[in-house]
């Protein structure tokens, strides 16, 4: 579209239940929508596509600043402690309106829970985290500054 400018990562925040997530260096999802083909038989076409359960998995690579996310899986001593639900949101200048700066969107993944938590220690470099979530919904809002 005429006027629109791609959005850059900088631009964007990422919260977990609206305490933001420093230092993140990157945040993915996919929404997989288990789509299936049904076939006649003696067919090579599929006589229908047919929708399945919507699988919502995504991942965030971080800076290791801090022990958090562990805990949310490990207590102090290494046991493992039961999840509880989070949010996340990620808030992205609208690339329409990335001028006025004045309108934004609004991706809020629900129900997030964590799955694989890694950490890396590199010689020479920044100590790293990579986080793996599901999340039971995804929305997606067009928002305005007040």
């Amino acid at each position: 579209m005429a006027g629109q400018l791609p959005t850059k990562g900088w631009n964007v925040k990422i919260m977990k239940d609206s305490e933001e997530i420093g230092y993140a260096t990157s945040v993915s999802w996919d929404v997989d929508t288990g789509l299936e083909n049904y076939y006649q038989l003696g067919s090579a076409t599929p006589a229908a596509i047919v929708e399945g359960n919507v699988e919502i998995t995504g991942t965030i690579e971080r800076a290791f600043v801090d022990t958090k996310l562990l805990g949310l899986v490990m207590d102090s001593s290494g046991v493992r402690v039961p999840q509880v639900e989070f949010t996340i949101v990620a808030q992205a200048p609208n690339p329409a309106n990335l001028s006025s700066g004045d309108s934004y969107y609004q991706i809020t993944l629900e129900g997030v829970k964590i799955e694989t938590l890694s950490n890396e220690f590199p010689q020479d470099g920044f100590l790293g985290e990579s986080v793996d979530f599901r999340a039971r919904n995804i929305k997606i809002e067009s928002l305005t500054v007040a």
